[in-house]
């Protein structure tokens, strides 16, 4: 059906009927870069959400590759800050958000 004083546009009564109402597929869940870790120190202080890459962690050492990479960051903090961290006593990956 044409609209008046517009013949190239056209005008729809009714969506077309021939489709059928499927559900639209579930997109993947996307590889996270980074994996969040939650650190306890030996004198009680307590950090959240201490992320580390993936791509960096060891799929055979998993946690200790990344409580090695957090080391390294402490490290590099305190050498700007000029303000150390005690040893890592223990961690745990933070819950998905």
């Amino acid at each position: 059906m044409t609209m008046q004083g517009h013949p190239y546009k056209t005008a729809r009564l009714e969506p077309p009927t021939n489709r059928k109402q499927l559900p639209m597929a579930r997109k993947k869940p996307a590889e996270s870069e980074f994996i969040a870790f939650d650190v306890i120190y030996q004198d009680g202080a307590m950090t959240s959400n201490r992320r580390v890459a993936s791509a960096d962690l060891d799929p055979i050492d998993g946690d200790n590759s990344a409580k090695a990479l957090i080391e390294a960051q402490d490290r590099k903090i305190a050498e700007m800050s000029g303000r150390s961290r005690g040893p890592i006593k223990s961690m745990k990956r933070s819950p998905i958000r």
